[in-house]
């Protein structure tokens, strides 16, 4: 690691707050980017291009900075700044957050009395699925996507690998009701 503690005249101090400003313009734009995808899921797989895109853009200029040495790092703060302000952290996290994270398979938006709704259909990790139901929190315009707040509402249905109903819980207007499990007598 001789070479991060260079005392090269071509180096220039500084090299942290450089790397500093990169790392925070390659987050902001990509977190920008990531914000906009999951406020509209219709524009979600155009965002997904333009930040795959921007990636290789940053990583183009991040190369070029650090061969003409406009970047280089000389500790091993600076080190770990320059490889995160590479896509491959973002890569790793957002590995780890889809894998935690369930993931809706089918989303639909229908309308009805003054109030979109959606309604997202998910696979379980243990082979069964559940059916969720968000009205939006105000009402609006037929044809108009509500890009607001969304409540709970309606019955969720949770089913086993077989298919079966394992439970449902009522929710209206945003507020737990009732669970319900087979053999309740509900």
């Amino acid at each position: 690691m001789g070479w991060l503690l260079s005392d090269e005249k071509d180096v220039s101090y500084g090299m942290g707050a450089k790397i500093l400003v990169f790392n925070i313009g390659f987050y902001f734009v990509t977190f920008g980017m990531f914000e906009a995808a999951q406020s509209d899921p219709s524009i979600s797989l155009g965002i997904g291009i333009y930040i795959a895109i921007f990636w290789a853009i940053a990583l183009i200029v991040l190369a070029v900075l650090v061969t003409k040495k406009i970047i280089w790092p000389r500790s091993a703060g600076e080190l770990i700044g320059v490889v995160f302000a590479t896509p491959a952290p973002c890569i790793i996290a957002l590995t780890i957050y889809l894998s935690v994270r369930d993931t809706p398979v089918m989303v639909y938006y229908p309308y009805k009395d003054h109030y979109q709704y959606k309604v997202e259909s998910f696979d379980d990790r243990n082979g069964g699925s559940h059916v969720e139901y968000h009205r939006s929190a105000d009402t609006t315009g037929e044809g108009s996507f509500w890009n607001g707040a969304w409540v709970k509402d309606s019955v969720w249905v949770y089913l086993s690998p077989g298919r079966d109903t394992v439970k449902k819980m009522r929710y209206r207007n945003g507020v737990f009701v009732s669970e319900m499990r087979p053999g309740d007598g509900r």
